[in-house]
């Protein structure tokens, strides 16, 4: 049993690793003209959101317009990346959809090929970040239809 309990412990690491898992360290260096602020959120911040959305996606877009909304009376600083087009159209989608001034907008064009990669094949979720590691992330039916909060 001894030997078994030997086996199976490990080191954490003293840094994160980097990915979109809880736990780890969110990387915001692999975005360009993201890199600023995000990397700022281990000393910014304490919590802030990632939210991912597509613009043929009308609860991504909703959701992203809503909680963009909800951070406004709580503090909480907004990230929403739309993973399908160019800057100016996610400006411009986001603004029809009515998301509240002070959220950072990017699109996937701004990402390095990599975090492009990981975003898309996960799809449109919502990213909680606590100084800089994610700490939960959620599912867009999650926030929808099952009421979580997360703001």
């Amino acid at each position: 049993m001894l030997t078994l309990l030997c086996l199976s412990a490990r080191v954490a690491p003293v840094e994160p690793d980097y990915g979109l898992n809880p736990g780890e360290r969110f990387p915001g260096r692999e975005m360009e003209g993201f890199h600023d602020t995000l990397s700022a959120l281990g000393r910014g911040p304490e919590t802030a959101l990632v939210v991912t959305w597509r613009t043929d996606d009308g609860l991504s877009r909703a959701i992203n317009a809503m909680l963009s909304h909800r951070s406004l009376t709580s503090g909480v600083t907004v990230y929403s990346i739309c993973l399908d087009d160019s800057i100016d159209d996610a400006r411009l989608l986001a603004m029809a959809d009515n998301v509240a001034m002070g959220t950072r907008i990017l699109a996937a064009s701004q990402l390095s090929r990599g975090m492009r990669q990981q975003l898309m094949r996960r799809g449109p979720q919502v990213f909680k970040l606590s100084s800089g590691l994610v700490s939960e992330v959620y599912s867009l039916d999650r926030i929808w239809l099952d009421g979580v909060s997360v703001v």
